[in-house]
């Protein structure tokens, strides 16, 4: 697979990888929280913050260059720190997204004229 929009790099003493939130890891992200993405931050950062859906959000930010469980991704966030781990994710996620939805402002663009209508 090519390059995809978004794409951030995370390094460790030995190895690289690869962080991109694609529509495949949107997907996982949601259906793993049960939240759509344009609220995705509420669980990040304030009183709301937890480990299980920091994990959550790095792993999913993983999956589509590394086959990972999310305790190895715990493992790597440990290793490469939380705060480098998460602000890297955030990178990945704000790169990837259009930036209405980044902002939590999109909106479905309109049909064309002329569809649905009648004469």
């Amino acid at each position: 697979m090519g390059t995809l929009k978004g794409e951030v790099t995370i390094n460790t003493a030995e190895d690289s990888y690869t962080l991109v939130y694609s529509v495949n890891a949107i997907i996982a992200l949601e259906e793993k929280t049960g939240l759509p993405i344009t609220r995705i931050g509420e669980f990040l950062g304030g009183d709301a913050f937890s480990f299980a859906n920091a994990r959550t959000f790095f792993w999913a930010g993983l999956i589509e260059h590394h086959d990972l469980s999310e305790t190895e991704a715990g493992s790597l966030m440990s290793e490469v720190g939380i705060e480098e781990a998460m602000t890297r994710a955030a990178d990945a996620l704000k790169a990837s997204l259009p930036q209405e939805a980044a902002k939590g402002n999109a909106r479905p663009r309109k049909a064309p004229g002329g569809i649905g209508k009648t004469s």
